[in-house]
């Protein structure tokens, strides 16, 4: 994508939060920044790119009453609330769950119809029916503006929404690096919006220490040849030290009262990888009892995979590791279909010299892979003698 392109899509739910907070009704603000998105595209070309894309995709987004007049939405400064209202709007209750999921995807998130189809693992012509009918749905609703003080309920829902919509989003890694960094970055854009609109909330400090923790490894995550790396294996000379001393910071307001929750949890563990200046130095012992506390406030299967690997590394006995694995499985059938289980028991089959049976594993885990960055780490794994040995 050009320099002009990305900037489009970055600020195009930018836009389009603004003009509906103005009163522009959904159909028509779409409409219309589909519009200045092709009149940017023809006047600037490929290698231009206007100082002020959100002025300029506002200005060739105004409207034209019946007196012939334009009617232009000006914004006086840069703000990110819009978002957090855009987020709410594409949630509301007239749309079913994965109607809300298409709808913020697209509008807060900036995700075409191809990108969501390949989220989703749906067809494409499927993606913009569901998508057609929740805008037409969602035509016929008010948008509403946030009060200054939030409810408590309203806070909450906002913040389940946009970590949902991150893990999702962040844990699949089928999308290009710049689509993954534009979800990071949006996530991050909110969260910074919801700390200044809810100053001295530790859960809000804890979730944006989560995001900007892991978002300090994103340009590591990847090879040129678009391979995923796992954290064993990255450069973390190419980790994003200024981001990582910003959760830091944003982790110690969030721990004035101690771990209280799964966010704090989790941006602990994020934090303790960061500091650790290699893979070995990791406090594993540390990690575990992060972990153990994650487990037992949440049902999350990809935080028990997890905690299973951490097991491993902090006993340094992967039998033990792996008896916990296939007790696991035995709660949760689901996991028969899902990669991710079946690469933790090739690595700990690996660990235990039981070579052949890991490499049906890493078979397995590649069958059930539809990611292509995945799959080139799978296979070449499968090239190996032993499986790798990295979260």
């Amino acid at each position: 994508m050009s320099e002009l392109e990305c900037a489009l899509h970055h600020y195009y739910p930018h836009a389009l939060a603004h003009l509906l907070s103005q009163g522009m009704k959904l159909e028509k603000a779409s409409s219309n920044l589909d519009y200045a998105r092709r009149c940017a595209k023809q006047y600037f070309g490929s290698a231009k790119c206007p100082d002020d894309v959100l002025g300029w995709l506002l200005f060739c987004a105004s409207t034209v009453d019946d007196s012939g007049e334009a009617e232009y939405f000006p914004y006086s400064e840069f703000d990110n609330r819009p978002l957090l209202e855009l987020l709410l709007f594409s949630n509301h209750a007239c749309l079913d769950k994965q109607q809300r999921l298409l709808v913020s995807l697209s509008q807060v998130f900036g995700f075409s119809c191809a990108q969501l189809a390949t989220q989703m693992q749906l067809p494409e012509s499927k993606v913009k029916h569901q998508l057609g009918k929740a805008q037409r749905v969602l035509a016929e609703q008010a948008f509403v503006q946030l009060p200054e003080e939030l409810s408590p309920e309203t806070l909450n829902e906002i913040k389940i929404l946009l970590y949902g919509i991150y893990k999702r989003c962040y844990e699949y890694s089928a999308h290009t690096q710049l689509l993954r960094q534009a979800v990071i970055s949006q996530s991050i854009n909110l969260c910074q919006a919801l700390v200044q609109v809810q100053s001295n909330h530790t859960e809000l400090y804890a979730l944006l220490a989560l995001f900007l923790g892991q978002s300090a490894r994103e340009q590591a995550r990847f090879s040129k040849r678009g391979e995923l790396i796992d954290l064993a294996n990255q450069d973390r000379g190419q980790w994003d030290r200024s981001a990582i001393n910003l959760a830091d910071h944003y982790l110690s307001l969030a721990l004035k009262n101690g771990l209280s929750g799964p966010y704090h949890y989790e941006a602990a563990i994020e934090a303790l990888h960061n500091q650790s200046p290699t893979y070995a130095d990791t406090d594993w012992t540390q990690m575990l009892m992060l972990y153990n506390l994650l487990c037992a406030s949440s049902n999350c299967a990809d935080d028990q995979l997890s905690r299973i690997q951490v097991l491993w590394h902090s006993s340094l006995n992967p039998m033990l590791a792996f008896e916990q694995l296939e007790q696991l499985r035995d709660q949760r059938c689901e996991l028969d279909n899902q990669g991710r289980y079946h690469m933790i028991k090739a690595q700990l089959l690996s660990a235990m010299s039981e070579n052949n049976r890991a490499h049906s594993e890493l078979e397995k885990a590649l069958k059930l892979s539809s990611c292509a960055a995945e799959r080139k780490l799978l296979i070449r794994r499968l090239n190996l003698k032993n499986g790798a040995s990295g979260l």
